[in-house]
């Protein structure tokens, strides 16, 4: 008798009750096995999350070229859930740039670029990272891609693009930071509209003055009123750096009122925590100690990673309810982002993205940096900004209805009744937004604009 006959025979031998059972099981797991992988999750009508290869899509012509690419690095979350460093770096991403996003606009697509790098790796293997963005200036090319931005911490690695050789028919490149430097701006004038209070009346204090601080620190003095006293905190080393710094904003931007450098080393001296307000512009993370800052102080930083402690930032504001705090690079956008994010399933349990109206507006300034070029021709940006730059990218801003993003810590939203509730005890008197002095289209003169302290929903 053959094998099949037997088992034929076999279940010839069953009562009906059990035969009937053991085919509707059987039926099930065939259908299973035939049943296709699901390759789309579309949490909202504006997100996609795909597990198929980007890349792969452009090439098969189911994505239509870009306008923009931004070059990013993984997050250092990638690593745990099983994998080591070097599988998700090597293994899975090949060594490779990996395309992880595209982002449409009302005004263009941006696609992003990932390097098989983490956060942790960028500074240690700086000459690799520079292999990499080669190689994803060529990636950009194929896209159709007319600029690229470099994000995060890619800039400072790589001598703000200067070390990265250019090649006939490539993108142009920018670190972003004109447009980063704008954001800040912004998100430093949100802060002070969501409080009530006027930076006349503050008691600013700058974290880190290289590419970012620096030239805020500058756009901040051309675009806003003055504070009544200004702290520059920085490394024992850059004190001439500063101190040029110093003269220029005595006598180029004229600022009248008390002005002081002070050193640091691993962490901020103690005149730091002297300030009402705070802007984070450093590499260093950590550096400024969230349970020393007076009550009232408000934060902006622009920090990767950030130079205080995310997680007791913000225990103290739902316990205390006495500090303000939001990152200084993120924008909102007028009209709704279509994102999509290649999600393997490598990387699906390290993802962090709240689906809600923030994120559906959210863009940060580097990103955003790469479109402003490519469209509509803005100032590129290699080395540090130029100061008519960083007045031309706040004006394009301004123009196509960017504003900053509403207050946030990486996921974490900052509850409107508790920024109600710090109004109230900590704010000021001001009830109009402050006035940004925004230069107008190059050669057709200044203008004044009043920007809402809230952005729109």
């Amino acid at each position: 008798m053959t094998q099949t006959a037997d088992r034929q025979q076999q279940i010839d031998q069953l009562s009906p009750e059990v035969r009937s059972r053991l085919i509707a099981k059987l039926a099930e797991r065939s259908r299973s096995t035939q049943r296709k992988v699901e390759l789309l999750q579309t949490p909202a009508d504006w997100l996609t999350l795909d597990r198929r290869a980007l890349l792969n899509l452009f090439a098969a012509g189911e994505e239509a070229p870009v306008d923009a690419v931004s070059i990013t690095c993984l997050s250092d979350r990638v690593i745990g859930n099983g994998y080591a460093l070097s599988d998700i770096t090597h293994k899975f991403c090949g060594d490779l740039p990996m395309l992880t996003n595209v982002r449409e606009l009302s005004i263009g697509r941006i696609a992003t670029l990932t390097l098989p790098r983490t956060y942790g790796q960028i500074y240690a293997e700086s000459q690799d990272i520079v292999r990499l963005v080669q190689q994803s200036l060529r990636i950009s090319a194929m896209l159709g891609a007319k600029a690229v931005s470099l994000t995060g911490l890619i800039p400072s690695a790589t001598d703000y693009g200067r070390a990265i050789r250019s090649e006939p028919g490539l993108p142009v490149m920018t670190t972003g930071h004109a447009t980063t430097t704008s954001s800040v701006l912004l998100a430093l004038k949100r802060l002070l509209d969501e409080s009530g209070r006027r930076l006349a009346e503050e008691d600013l204090c700058f974290i880190g003055l290289g590419s970012v601080g620096t030239s805020t620190l500058r756009l901040m003095l051309s675009a806003l009123e003055h504070p009544k006293r200004l702290t520059l905190c920085d490394v024992y080393g850059k004190r001439a750096d500063i101190e040029a710094l110093m003269r220029e904003i005595r006598d180029d931007l004229g600022y009248q009122g008390e002005l002081r450098f002070v050193a640091s080393q691993r962490v901020c001296p103690d005149e730091v925590y002297a300030a009402t307000t705070v802007v984070g512009a450093t590499n260093a993370p950590n550096v400024l100690d969230i349970d020393r800052v007076r009550p009232g102080t408000l934060i902006v930083d622009d920090s990767d990673p950030h130079c205080f402690d995310a997680s007791r930032a913000i225990a103290r504001f739902e316990s205390a309810g006495d500090i303000l705090f939001t990152e200084g690079g993120a924008l909102r956008a007028p009209d709704v982002i279509r994102h999509r994010i290649y999600v393997p399933e490598q990387f699906e349990w390290a993802l962090q993205y709240p689906v809600d109206d923030d994120n559906a507006h959210h863009i940060t300034g580097c990103i955003f940096s790469s479109l402003l070029s490519a469209k509509y021709g803005y100032p590129t940006t290699l080395g540090y900004v130029k100061p008519e730059d960083a007045r031309t990218h706040l004006a394009g801003l301004v123009k196509y209805g960017f504003s900053a993003a509403n207050l946030h810590c990486g996921p974490y939203r900052l509850a409107r009744e508790r920024i109600d509730a710090f109004r109230r005890h900590h704010g000021g008197g001001a009830t109009e937004p402050a006035v940004l002095h925004v230069d107008d289209v190059p050669g057709q003169g200044r203008v004044h604009a009043a920007l809402a302290g809230t952005a729109a929903g």
